[in-house]
């Protein structure tokens, strides 16, 4: 009797709505009643099967993702399904403040509203819940291709209707290194969970994720979805098909980090092209420099990076990755001149007053003209620091790594 009590309960605290879930509702009542606790405990399912039938409303929000360490080792570790010389891929990531937020309602087709973050409306778009027609989206190339990749994933592995997605506010920048891409693929895929009571997982999200992204084309790796893990620091082993996530303790005294969008264009396409063509077998001796790179060069910078991290070494933070960018500079360079050259980015993180008052800094994501990180040395020189930012004519926002809250 008390498990069909437990379920009563709990099916009137969710608030049943709808001529079915009252129905079943009532017809468990009488089932509990005569003592056939297992079949009451069945109908109260299906009362809140029913309950979960109506097209409740979600609010959901989905940060960004920032790499502090590490970058393109998360694909490069992926490569070991084809060779297993190759070292395994290391990276430190974090969830940003600034995100997408999302209101979500069940229909019958797939429709996306999105907001960019200078209040832009973009949509609505609009695709119907059919394999072939989400493929064709998917492969298109458009701003909604990754929603339609995400899917159609969910389409493949659950019996599932539509969304209606409205992205009304985004504080993320687009294409600058912050992941926005994985974030709406990460918000998709959350949507569908949280509509259809799919019940994924964090690590189940950030897979129809990574899957949804990978329909459009990209040459992503696994590290960018690890927005779903939100703001705490995260360090990810990528080998081959396996992810491995540890989570890495936050200093007590926040690390105060500045971003700065540099304000020009990058080919993350051909970036990534360029790189991966030592893969998954170098040729020549370039080619293996940048397995080295990638490989234990990576994994010892990261370790070093982890131990300031959770010690709260600002200084040392700031240290590493200058060292990184000089790593990323000596051997991403060469394979594609044309982007990594990128004398925005190495102005500013020459920047003699910026220098003044930070311990370090280096490229975000992908690398080239796109976004910079700093370790500041403190809140007034982070302050100090954006304003010297501004007059550069570029937006910056401050991140703090830790922290007591």
């Amino acid at each position: 009797m008390a498990a069909a009590v437990s379920q009563q309960d709990a099916a009137r605290k969710a608030g049943l709505a709808g001529k079915a879930a009252e129905m079943y509702a009532q017809e468990a009542d009488n089932l509990a009643m005569d003592g056939k606790n297992e079949d009451a405990a069945r109908m109260y399912e299906k009362a809140a099967a029913a309950v979960g039938s109506t097209d409740a409303t979600v609010d959901l929000f989905v940060p960004g993702r920032l790499c502090l360490f590490g970058e393109h080792s998360d694909w490069a570790g992926g490569f070991r399904r084809f060779n297993k010389e190759i070292v395994p891929g290391k990276t430190l990531v974090l969830g940003t403040p600034q995100g997408l937020s999302a209101r979500v309602t069940r229909c019958d087709e797939l429709v996306v509203t999105a907001t960019s973050n200078d209040g832009t409306t973009i949509g609505p778009w609009r695709c119907s819940m059919d394999r072939g027609e989400l493929r064709s989206e998917a492969e298109s190339g458009s701003f909604f291709s990754y929603v339609a990749g995400v899917a159609l994933v969910v389409l493949t592995r659950h019996r599932v209707r539509g969304l209606d997605i409205d992205q009304h506010t985004s504080t993320l920048p687009l294409r600058k290194g912050l992941s926005s891409s994985a974030a709406i693929c990460v918000l998709a895929a959350r949507a569908f969970s949280r509509c259809y009571d799919l019940k994924l997982t964090t690590r189940g999200e950030m897979e129809y994720a990574y899957l949804g992204e990978l329909a459009t084309g990209s040459a992503c790796g696994r590290m960018d979805q690890a927005c779903a893990f939100g703001p705490r620091p995260t360090l990810l082993t990528h080998d081959g098909d396996r992810l491995e996530t540890e989570a890495v303790a936050a200093p007590r005294a926040p690390i105060l980090l500045l971003i700065v969008d540099l304000g020009c264009e990058k080919d993350t396409p051909r970036m990534l092209a360029a790189l991966q063509r030592s893969y998954p077998t170098p040729a020549d001796d370039r080619g293996r420099r940048v397995h080295a790179w990638l490989g234990l060069r990576n994994q010892r910078r990261v370790a070093r990076a982890v131990a300031a991290l959770e010690a709260g070494d600002a200084e040392r933070l700031g240290e590493l990755m200058s060292e990184a960018q000089e790593d990323f500079d000596a051997h991403a360079r060469p394979e594609c001149p044309e982007e990594f050259e990128a004398p925005t980015l190495h102005a500013v993180l020459a920047n003699p007053e910026l220098g003044d008052l930070c311990w370090g800094g280096k490229g975000i994501g992908c690398g080239g003209e796109g976004t910079a990180q700093f370790v500041c040395k403190s809140a007034a020189d982070r302050d100090r620091a954006a304003a010297v930012v501004a007059e550069l004519g570029m937006w910056s926002c401050g991140i703090d790594v830790g922290g007591v809250t």
